[in-house]
């Protein structure tokens, strides 16, 4: 998933009145300014498309610069950690299908003896689910504790929740695998004092329709903002060399 910012200089060149390789010059800004803005326009839109975007997601982009030499930039992914697989997890919202396995459902499956590639979870009632809609770090730290290899409780419990005011302790909580004989389905299951529920379900597939217009939010930006870039670029260069 990338888009390449570059342009014919001559049509945009007229008042610039000195040598050509101050004419590259000012191509380079301007093809430099408006891949950045670029980057910068993309956040806006992903917020529109995406259910409360983490900041990982918002900040998924980078750009190669233009050089004097090549007077192309290229915005484009940054590598997707903690994913495995072909695709840039941005790319199955761009063209839809199946994402990369998030890398907590590795290890995940990996400690419950399931397929590492095609394992997923979907967070059930009993989930902690924090401000951007997934299940939060510390449970799923709690789960990882308190499963063995095997995928039996361990002997060693989570750590009873600190009371908050006069709120009344919790009794701890601790995690378990119940597995169905039928379907294969793998529940990762809470108990807190007679309290149980479902924290995280396994699923064989995870599917996405197309959401994210990268090529077509990337080429409105760039065809909105090269012009005025352009400009500011000839004025600097020819302010420069007076």
């Amino acid at each position: 998933m990338q888009i390449s910012v570059r342009t014919n200089l001559r049509e945009f060149t007229r008042d610039l009145t000195r040598t050509h390789s101050q004419m590259i010059y000012a191509e380079m800004l301007a093809v430099n300014a408006t891949a950045a803005d670029v980057v910068k326009a993309l956040p806006a839109e992903m917020r529109s498309d995406f259910d409360r975007p983490t900041p990982f997601t918002l900040n998924a982009f980078r750009f190669d610069r233009a050089s004097k030499q090549k007077l192309m930039a290229r915005v484009k992914q940054k590598d997707a950690a903690g994913s495995t697989g072909p695709r840039h997890w941005l790319e199955t919202q761009e063209a839809g299908g199946l994402r990369p396995p998030k890398a907590f459902e590795i290890a995940l499956a990996a400690r419950l003896g399931l397929p590492t590639t095609s394992t997923y979870f979907v967070p059930g009632s009993a989930a902690t689910i924090n401000s951007y809609g997934n299940i939060s770090a510390a449970q799923l730290r709690r789960i990882m504790s308190d499963l063995t290899g095997t995928g039996r409780v361990a002997s060693a419990t989570s750590r009873p929740l600190k009371p908050a005011g006069k709120r009344k302790r919790q009794a701890p909580a601790t995690y378990f695998v119940l597995r169905s004989k039928g379907s294969g389905e793998v529940n990762i299951m809470m108990r807190r004092g007679r309290s149980l529920g479902v924290v995280l379900t396994s699923v064989t597939r995870t599917a996405f329709t197309p959401r994210f217009d990268f090529y077509g939010d990337a080429e409105r930006t760039a065809r909105a903002t090269f012009g005025r870039r352009l400009g500011e670029a000839v004025t600097r260069v020819n302010g420069a060399s007076r």
